[in-house]
Protein backbone atom coordinates (compact mmCIF):
# COMPACT_ATOMS: atom_id res chain seq x y z
CA UNK A 1 0.00 0.00 0.00
CA UNK A 2 1.59 3.62 -0.96
CA UNK A 3 1.34 5.85 1.57
CA UNK A 4 3.47 8.65 2.72
CA UNK A 5 5.25 8.30 5.88
CA UNK A 6 4.59 10.52 8.85
CA UNK A 7 7.97 12.07 8.21
CA UNK A 8 7.43 12.53 4.74
CA UNK A 9 4.59 14.46 5.33
CA UNK A 10 6.73 16.47 7.86
CA UNK A 11 9.30 17.15 5.94
CA UNK A 12 6.49 18.38 3.16
CA UNK A 13 4.84 21.03 5.92
CA UNK A 14 8.61 22.27 7.08
CA UNK A 15 9.27 22.99 2.79
CA UNK A 16 5.65 25.03 2.30
CA UNK A 17 5.88 28.79 2.97
CA UNK A 18 2.74 30.02 4.45
CA UNK A 19 2.69 33.46 6.16
CA UNK A 20 2.72 33.52 10.22
CA UNK A 21 0.07 35.52 11.67
CA UNK A 22 0.83 38.90 13.02
CA UNK A 23 -0.17 38.50 16.47
CA UNK A 24 0.66 35.35 17.33
CA UNK A 25 4.37 35.66 15.60
CA UNK A 26 4.58 38.88 17.63
CA UNK A 27 3.52 38.41 20.59
CA UNK A 28 3.15 34.46 21.64
CA UNK A 29 7.19 33.84 20.65
CA UNK A 30 7.66 31.09 23.17
CA UNK A 31 6.41 27.33 22.34
CA UNK A 32 5.86 24.67 25.04
CA UNK A 33 5.38 20.86 24.29
CA UNK A 34 3.56 18.78 27.01
CA UNK A 35 4.43 15.22 27.28
CA UNK A 36 0.14 14.24 27.71
CA UNK A 37 -3.27 15.47 27.04
CA UNK A 38 -3.28 18.64 29.26
CA UNK A 39 -0.88 21.96 29.24
CA UNK A 40 0.40 22.96 32.09
CA UNK A 41 0.96 26.77 33.03
CA UNK A 42 2.25 29.11 35.54
CA UNK A 43 -0.19 32.34 36.28
CA UNK A 44 2.82 34.35 37.70
CA UNK A 45 2.25 37.02 40.98
CA UNK A 46 3.59 39.73 39.87
CA UNK A 47 3.50 41.45 43.37
CA UNK A 48 6.06 44.51 43.27
CA UNK A 49 7.53 44.19 46.87
CA UNK A 50 10.20 46.32 48.70
CA UNK A 51 13.14 44.33 50.59
CA UNK A 52 12.80 44.80 54.72
CA UNK A 53 14.70 46.08 56.44
CA UNK A 54 16.70 44.86 59.44
CA UNK A 55 19.40 45.98 61.84
CA UNK A 56 22.60 45.02 60.87
CA UNK A 57 23.65 42.74 63.58
CA UNK A 58 20.69 40.90 63.57
CA UNK A 59 19.84 37.73 60.98
CA UNK A 60 18.38 38.70 57.70
CA UNK A 61 14.78 38.46 56.96
CA UNK A 62 13.06 34.98 55.26
CA UNK A 63 11.31 36.57 52.09
CA UNK A 64 8.47 34.51 51.17
CA UNK A 65 9.13 33.66 47.66
CA UNK A 66 6.87 35.26 45.02
CA UNK A 67 3.94 33.05 44.09
CA UNK A 68 2.17 31.30 41.02
CA UNK A 69 -0.20 28.93 40.31
CA UNK A 70 -0.14 26.08 37.78
CA UNK A 71 -2.87 25.46 36.07
CA UNK A 72 -3.77 22.29 33.51
CA UNK A 73 -6.23 22.90 30.94
CA UNK A 74 -6.84 20.39 27.80
CA UNK A 75 -7.54 22.12 24.56
CA UNK A 76 -9.36 21.03 22.70
CA UNK A 77 -8.27 19.66 18.94
CA UNK A 78 -8.29 20.75 15.46
CA UNK A 79 -8.16 18.33 12.82
CA UNK A 80 -9.01 19.12 9.45
CA UNK A 81 -9.08 16.64 6.89
CA UNK A 82 -8.60 16.31 2.87
CA UNK A 83 -9.50 14.04 0.68
CA UNK A 84 -7.31 12.96 -2.70
CA UNK A 85 -10.01 11.78 -5.00
CA UNK A 86 -7.51 8.90 -6.81
CA UNK A 87 -9.84 9.80 -10.01
CA UNK A 88 -8.67 13.43 -10.06
CA UNK A 89 -5.51 12.46 -10.35
CA UNK A 90 -6.32 11.22 -14.40
CA UNK A 91 -7.50 15.21 -14.90
CA UNK A 92 -5.67 17.99 -16.14
CA UNK A 93 -5.14 20.51 -13.26
CA UNK A 94 -5.37 24.84 -12.96
CA UNK A 95 -2.44 25.64 -14.48
CA UNK A 96 -1.66 22.38 -16.27
CA UNK A 97 -0.42 22.76 -19.79
CA UNK A 98 -3.69 21.88 -22.09
CA UNK A 99 -3.63 18.08 -22.75
CA UNK A 100 -1.50 17.57 -19.40
CA UNK A 101 2.10 17.75 -18.65
CA UNK A 102 1.73 15.65 -15.58
CA UNK A 103 1.78 12.17 -14.22
CA UNK A 104 -1.06 10.88 -12.29
CA UNK A 105 1.82 10.54 -9.11
CA UNK A 106 2.64 13.87 -9.82
CA UNK A 107 -0.41 15.34 -9.81
CA UNK A 108 -1.29 12.92 -6.34
CA UNK A 109 2.14 14.77 -4.72
CA UNK A 110 0.73 17.76 -5.42
CA UNK A 111 -2.27 17.30 -3.74
CA UNK A 112 -1.17 16.31 -0.71
CA UNK A 113 0.86 19.03 -0.69
CA UNK A 114 -2.22 21.78 -1.87
CA UNK A 115 -4.30 19.74 1.27
CA UNK A 116 -1.50 19.88 3.79
CA UNK A 117 -0.88 23.73 2.55
CA UNK A 118 -4.30 24.58 3.32
CA UNK A 119 -4.25 22.29 6.69
CA UNK A 120 -1.46 24.55 7.93
CA UNK A 121 -3.19 27.92 7.09
CA UNK A 122 -5.95 26.96 8.30
CA UNK A 123 -4.43 26.15 12.11
CA UNK A 124 -2.71 29.03 11.73
CA UNK A 125 -4.75 31.66 11.49
CA UNK A 126 -6.73 29.09 14.30
CA UNK A 127 -3.57 29.65 16.55
CA UNK A 128 -4.36 33.48 15.85
CA UNK A 129 -7.06 34.19 16.43
CA UNK A 130 -6.82 32.63 19.76
CA UNK A 131 -4.17 34.80 20.42
CA UNK A 132 -6.18 38.03 19.83
CA UNK A 133 -9.29 36.42 21.80
CA UNK A 134 -6.44 36.16 24.24
CA UNK A 135 -4.98 39.91 24.31
CA UNK A 136 -8.54 41.17 24.07
CA UNK A 137 -10.08 39.80 27.02
CA UNK A 138 -7.85 37.73 28.83
CA UNK A 139 -9.63 34.74 28.19
CA UNK A 140 -10.17 32.25 25.58
CA UNK A 141 -13.74 31.12 24.76
CA UNK A 142 -13.67 27.74 22.88
CA UNK A 143 -16.85 25.92 21.28
CA UNK A 144 -16.56 22.55 19.53
CA UNK A 145 -18.11 19.71 18.47
CA UNK A 146 -18.36 17.26 21.23
CA UNK A 147 -16.17 19.74 23.33
CA UNK A 148 -19.17 22.17 24.45
CA UNK A 149 -18.35 25.66 25.34
CA UNK A 150 -15.43 26.04 27.86
CA UNK A 151 -14.37 29.38 28.85
CA UNK A 152 -10.51 29.24 29.80
CA UNK A 153 -9.90 32.33 32.63
CA UNK A 154 -6.43 33.71 32.71
CA UNK A 155 -7.36 35.99 35.04
CA UNK A 156 -6.38 39.60 33.80
CA UNK A 157 -7.50 42.57 36.40
CA UNK A 158 -10.77 44.22 34.96
CA UNK A 159 -8.88 47.35 34.81
CA UNK A 160 -6.72 45.92 31.95
CA UNK A 161 -10.21 45.99 29.26
CA UNK A 162 -11.01 49.73 29.29
CA UNK A 163 -13.94 50.87 27.07
CA UNK A 164 -13.92 54.53 26.64
CA UNK A 165 -17.70 56.38 25.35
CA UNK A 166 -19.11 59.72 25.52
CA UNK A 167 -16.84 62.95 24.76
CA UNK A 168 -13.95 61.12 25.87
CA UNK A 169 -13.96 58.56 22.92
CA UNK A 170 -11.35 59.03 20.11
CA UNK A 171 -14.33 60.18 17.72
CA UNK A 172 -16.18 62.15 20.62
CA UNK A 173 -14.92 65.13 20.17
CA UNK A 174 -12.58 65.33 23.73
CA UNK A 175 -10.63 61.95 22.80
CA UNK A 176 -6.75 62.33 24.09
CA UNK A 177 -5.55 59.24 22.39
CA UNK A 178 -1.61 59.99 23.59
CA UNK A 179 -2.87 60.57 27.59
CA UNK A 180 -4.50 57.27 27.13
CA UNK A 181 -2.25 55.42 25.78
CA UNK A 182 0.21 56.60 28.55
CA UNK A 183 -2.11 56.48 31.61
CA UNK A 184 -2.36 52.66 29.98
CA UNK A 185 1.20 51.73 29.90
CA UNK A 186 1.83 53.04 33.47
CA UNK A 187 -1.67 50.90 34.69
CA UNK A 188 -0.12 48.00 32.75
CA UNK A 189 3.30 48.93 34.67
CA UNK A 190 1.58 48.85 38.01
CA UNK A 191 -0.63 45.62 37.38
CA UNK A 192 2.88 43.60 35.95
CA UNK A 193 5.78 45.18 36.15
CA UNK A 194 5.83 44.83 32.24
CA UNK A 195 7.24 47.56 29.98
CA UNK A 196 4.63 47.59 27.03
CA UNK A 197 6.36 48.69 23.51
CA UNK A 198 3.56 48.39 20.90
CA UNK A 199 0.37 49.82 20.40
CA UNK A 200 -1.40 47.78 17.66
CA UNK A 201 -4.64 49.43 16.21
CA UNK A 202 -7.74 48.58 14.31
CA UNK A 203 -8.02 50.56 11.12
CA UNK A 204 -10.72 52.58 12.39
CA UNK A 205 -9.28 53.57 15.74
CA UNK A 206 -6.32 54.75 13.59
CA UNK A 207 -8.50 56.77 11.05
CA UNK A 208 -9.98 58.56 14.69
CA UNK A 209 -6.49 58.93 16.14
CA UNK A 210 -4.53 60.19 13.41
CA UNK A 211 -7.26 63.04 13.22
CA UNK A 212 -6.33 64.12 16.75
CA UNK A 213 -3.62 67.52 16.70
CA UNK A 214 -1.26 66.06 19.76
CA UNK A 215 -0.68 62.71 17.73
CA UNK A 216 0.25 64.81 14.62
CA UNK A 217 3.00 67.10 16.92
CA UNK A 218 4.04 64.31 18.14
CA UNK A 219 4.37 61.36 15.73
CA UNK A 220 7.70 60.30 14.36
CA UNK A 221 7.08 58.82 11.13
CA UNK A 222 10.98 57.81 10.28
CA UNK A 223 10.51 58.07 6.39
CA UNK A 224 13.62 56.70 4.33
CA UNK A 225 14.20 54.32 7.39
CA UNK A 226 15.53 51.11 6.75
CA UNK A 227 15.05 48.83 10.17
CA UNK A 228 12.98 46.02 9.18
CA UNK A 229 10.00 46.78 11.19
CA UNK A 230 9.14 49.16 8.74
CA UNK A 231 10.59 47.21 5.43
CA UNK A 232 10.99 43.64 6.26
CA UNK A 233 7.76 41.17 7.05
CA UNK A 234 6.12 43.69 9.03
CA UNK A 235 4.88 45.67 5.63
CA UNK A 236 2.58 43.09 4.36
CA UNK A 237 -0.90 44.65 3.80
CA UNK A 238 -2.46 42.98 6.80
CA UNK A 239 -0.60 44.86 8.91
CA UNK A 240 1.41 48.55 8.43
CA UNK A 241 4.24 50.41 10.72
CA UNK A 242 2.94 53.65 11.05
CA UNK A 243 5.12 55.30 13.16
CA UNK A 244 6.13 55.90 17.04
CA UNK A 245 5.06 58.30 19.92
CA UNK A 246 7.73 58.31 22.15
CA UNK A 247 8.55 55.11 22.98
CA UNK A 248 6.03 53.28 21.69
CA UNK A 249 5.61 51.66 17.99
CA UNK A 250 2.44 51.62 16.22
CA UNK A 251 0.88 48.98 14.23
CA UNK A 252 -2.61 49.01 11.99
CA UNK A 253 -3.70 45.35 11.54
CA UNK A 254 -6.31 44.63 9.69
CA UNK A 255 -7.45 41.18 9.42
CA UNK A 256 -10.31 38.92 8.60
CA UNK A 257 -11.30 34.90 8.90
CA UNK A 258 -14.17 32.91 8.22
CA UNK A 259 -16.03 31.62 11.43
CA UNK A 260 -17.16 28.22 12.09
CA UNK A 261 -20.77 29.51 11.06
CA UNK A 262 -19.43 30.73 8.03
CA UNK A 263 -19.79 34.63 8.73
CA UNK A 264 -16.65 36.42 8.20
CA UNK A 265 -15.27 38.30 10.98
CA UNK A 266 -12.29 40.43 11.92
CA UNK A 267 -9.57 39.69 13.99
CA UNK A 268 -10.03 43.02 16.12
CA UNK A 269 -13.26 44.66 16.00
CA UNK A 270 -13.83 47.70 15.03
CA UNK A 271 -12.49 50.25 17.23
CA UNK A 272 -10.20 47.93 19.34
CA UNK A 273 -6.70 48.88 20.44
CA UNK A 274 -3.95 46.44 21.74
CA UNK A 275 -0.98 47.31 23.95
CA UNK A 276 1.47 44.68 24.66
CA UNK A 277 4.88 43.66 24.57
CA UNK A 278 7.66 40.51 24.81
CA UNK A 279 7.37 40.80 28.76
CA UNK A 280 3.82 39.44 28.30
CA UNK A 281 5.85 36.24 27.92
CA UNK A 282 3.04 34.99 25.75
CA UNK A 283 3.24 31.40 24.71
CA UNK A 284 1.70 29.02 22.10
CA UNK A 285 1.91 25.93 24.11
CA UNK A 286 0.26 21.81 22.39
CA UNK A 287 -0.28 18.95 24.33
CA UNK A 288 0.39 15.40 23.21
CA UNK A 289 -1.22 13.95 19.97
CA UNK A 290 -3.81 11.27 21.00
CA UNK A 291 -3.12 9.11 18.15
CA UNK A 292 -1.02 5.51 18.12
CA UNK A 293 0.82 6.25 14.75
CA UNK A 294 2.00 9.53 16.86
CA UNK A 295 3.37 7.71 19.05
CA UNK A 296 1.47 10.06 21.31
CA UNK A 297 4.04 12.03 20.74
CA UNK A 298 4.12 16.31 22.08
CA UNK A 299 3.94 17.29 17.98
CA UNK A 300 2.57 20.64 17.01
CA UNK A 301 1.53 19.00 13.71
CA UNK A 302 1.01 15.69 12.87
CA UNK A 303 -0.14 14.68 9.48
CA UNK A 304 -1.37 11.14 8.31
CA UNK A 305 -2.95 9.75 5.67
CA UNK A 306 -4.68 7.08 5.29
CA UNK A 307 -6.55 4.91 1.90
CA UNK A 308 -10.19 3.31 2.32
CA UNK A 309 -9.76 -0.02 -0.24
CA UNK A 310 -13.66 -0.28 -1.49
CA UNK A 311 -13.85 2.27 -3.11
CA UNK A 312 -10.34 3.43 -3.00
CA UNK A 313 -10.37 6.61 -1.42
CA UNK A 314 -7.08 8.66 -0.11
CA UNK A 315 -7.32 10.73 3.06
CA UNK A 316 -5.12 13.59 4.41
CA UNK A 317 -5.21 15.01 7.84
CA UNK A 318 -3.14 17.24 10.50
CA UNK A 319 -3.72 17.24 14.02
CA UNK A 320 -2.72 19.83 16.62
CA UNK A 321 -3.85 20.76 20.40
CA UNK A 322 -2.76 24.30 20.56
CA UNK A 323 -3.25 27.13 23.35
CA UNK A 324 -2.17 30.75 23.50
CA UNK A 325 -1.01 31.39 27.40
CA UNK A 326 -0.34 34.52 28.65
CA UNK A 327 2.01 33.82 31.57
CA UNK A 328 2.17 37.74 32.36
CA UNK A 329 -1.53 38.12 31.58
CA UNK A 330 -1.59 41.96 33.14
CA UNK A 331 1.53 42.75 30.87
CA UNK A 332 -1.57 43.50 27.83
CA UNK A 333 -4.41 45.73 27.45
CA UNK A 334 -7.04 46.67 24.93
CA UNK A 335 -9.82 48.87 24.93
CA UNK A 336 -12.45 49.82 22.32
CA UNK A 337 -11.81 53.53 22.24
CA UNK A 338 -14.72 54.65 19.87
CA UNK A 339 -18.35 55.37 20.78
CA UNK A 340 -21.18 54.15 18.54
Amino acid sequence: MDIYSTGALVRVIESLDVPVPFLLDRYFTLRQQSEDDKVYFDVKDDKRRLAPFVSPLKEGKVVESLGYQTRSFSPPYVKPKSVIDPNQQFRRRAGEAIGGSLTPQQRRDLAIAEALREHQRMILERENVMAAEVLRTGKLTITGEGYGTVVLDFGRDPALTVTLSGSSAWNGGAGDPVSDIETWAQLIQEKSGAVVTDVVLEPTAWRNMRQNEQVQKLLDTRRGSTSTAETGPLAAAKVRFVGTIGEFNLFVYQDRYVDDDGTEKRVLPVGTVIMAGPEMEGTLAYAAIRDPRAGFAPLPRFPKNWIEEDPPMEYVMTQSAPLTVPYRVNACLAATVLSS
